[in-house]
């Protein structure tokens, strides 16, 4: 901007900060290449502390803490149906040749597999070494008999809320689980 002297004065005064120091800077850039290079083992470390302490803890007061092998509830429902053993059913409809409604008695009387896998949700926790057993899907697709016109399988949660879908490539894997008990005790409600 010019007066009418023509000098030129600026519009906005400019505000200096103050300035970030070597020290600052090199130790941000520090922290996060640990970060990088060491944050799965760090979290690792946090679970393997923070994990006994939340198995222990009668209060539940400690599941409020990130991590620590435990696993977290969300759900974008006001509500959750109350389902037990002896009410949960699985249905398998479709392209199939024999649809089946199974209890959780007919899923633990098929044959078992145990995994041991991280389990990652999308988010963003992890629990690492998640002990799982359960019916293989590629089991359960065999006895209904999948048609040749099905390309994929799609999953809706209980409440009816939540979906997923995997194609018969992914479900048909040898480490995919209809899951019947983790870490050694049934799958509950939450999880």
């Amino acid at each position: 901007m010019s007066d009418h002297r023509g000098v030129t004065t600026p519009a906005q005064p400019v505000e200096k900060g103050k300035p970030v120091g070597r020290r600052v800077v090199l130790g941000m850039l520090g922290l996060g290449t640990v970060g990088v290079f060491a944050g799965s083992r760090l979290q690792d470390l946090e679970a393997n502390v923070v994990a006994p302490l939340q198995n222990r803890d009668p209060t539940g007061l400690s599941q409020l803490l990130p991590a620590g092998g435990g696993f977290r509830f969300y759900s974008i429902t006001s509500s959750e149906p109350s389902r037990d053993a002896t009410t949960n059913r699985l249905d398998v409809s479709g392209l199939v040749d024999h649809p089946m409604t199974l209890t959780l008695a007919d899923l633990q009387s098929m044959r078992q597999t145990a995994l041991v896998r991280d389990f990652q949700c999308v988010t963003g926790w992890r629990v690492p070494a998640v002990h799982w057993s359960g019916v293989l899907l590629a089991d359960l697709l065999k006895e209904v008999g999948v048609k040749a016109a099905a390309k994929a399988l799609t999953f809706t949660s209980f409440d009816g809320e939540y979906t997923d879908s995997l194609t018969l490539d992914q479900a048909t894997r040898p480490d995919v689980l209809v899951a019947t008990q983790m870490l050694g005790k049934p799958v509950t409600r939450d999880h």
